[in-house]
C-alpha cells in the first residue's frame, strides 16, 4: 500500500490507498479487546487517536467458518454506539470498478463525519518519497546483481527487452533505467579498477575454459 503495509488482498489495498490519499489516520490490524472480544479488524479510523471507525473487508464467499466469523463481527459491532461499523466485498468493486468502489469508501467516511482532504501529488509524494527510493534502489540493486550473474552486458538487457511480447511499459521504463545503470556501474568498474564476486568468478571460468589453470595439490587439498 501506500502507507507501506503488506495487506491481504486487492480490496483491502483499495481501502487503504483511499485512507492514505485522503490524510485519514487508520491502522491496519490493530489489535482491538472489548467486552471480552479480541480481534484485528482490517482497518480502525483514529481521530484524536481514538478508534472512530472499523472497516471490514470479508473478502471469502462460500466458507461456513470464515461466514461464523462475520456474523459474529456484526453482532458484535452492532451494539456498539462510540465505533461505527462499515464493511465491503469484492462484489462492490466488481459492479463498481475501483474508481465506484473508491467513492463508495469516502461515502462511508462521510456517513461516519470523518474529516478529510484529498491531497495533493505533492504531499503525497513527499510522505512515501523515502520508502521508494528505497525500494527502488532495492529493486535496481537487484537486477545489477542478477545480470552480473548471469554475465549480461547492458546491451544483452536491451536486447531481450525489445524481444519482449506484450510488454508493460512500465516494464520496459524500468529495463531501461536498469540497463543503462548496469553499464554505468560496469564503467565504473573498469575505471575505478574493482571487480565484484560475479566477476571473479566469471573470469575463474573462462581461465578454465581456456586451459590458463593450473591444479596443485596442498594438504590434501587442490588449489587452482
Amino acid at each position: 500500500t501506500l502507507g507501506g503495509e503488506y495487506v491481504k488482498s486487492f480490496g483491502e489495498r483499495l481501502i487503504a490507498n483511499v485512507l492514505f490519499e485522503h490524510g485519514v489516520d487508520y491502522k491496519y490490524e490493530r489489535n482491538f479487546t472489548r467486552g471480552g472480544f479480541n480481534y484485528r479488524p482490517d482497518f480502525t479510523v483514529l481521530v484524536n487517536w481514538k478508534p472512530r471507525v472499523v472497516i471490514e473487508y470479508f473478502g471469502i464467499a462460500g466458507d461456513p467458518q470464515y461466514q461464523r466469523n462475520v456474523d459474529r463481527k456484526r453482532e458484535f459491532w452492532s451494539n456498539q454506539t462510540d465505533v461505527a461499523f462499515v464493511e465491503f466485498n469484492p462484489s462492490q468493486i466488481i459492479s463498481l470498478g475501483e474508481h465506484g468502489f473508491r467513492r463508495v469508501v469516502l461515502a462511508a467516511l462521510d456517513q461516519a463525519e470523518i474529516l478529510y482532504r484529498r491531497l495533493s501529488e505533492d504531499e503525497i509524494w513527499e510522505r512515501v518519497r523515502q520508502r521508494a527510493v528505497d525500494t527502488f534502489s532495492k529493486a535496481l540493486r537487484g537486477f545489477v546483481n542478477r545480470a552480473r550473474q548471469l554475465n549480461l552486458s547492458a546491451d544483452d538487457i536491451r536486447q531481450r527487452m525489445y524481444a519482449l511480447e506484450d510488454s508493460n511499459k512500465n516494464v520496459v521504463a524500468f529495463l531501461e533505467l536498469a540497463a543503462d545503470v548496469h553499464e554505468e556501474y560496469l564503467g565504473r568498474s573498469h575505471r575505478e579498477g574493482f571487480e565484484d564476486f560475479s566477476g571473479v568468478m566469471w573470469r575463474a571460468a573462462a581461465e578454465v575454459r581456456d586451459g590458463r589453470a593450473t591444479w596443485t595439490r596442498a594438504g590434501g587439498k587442490e588449489h587452482g
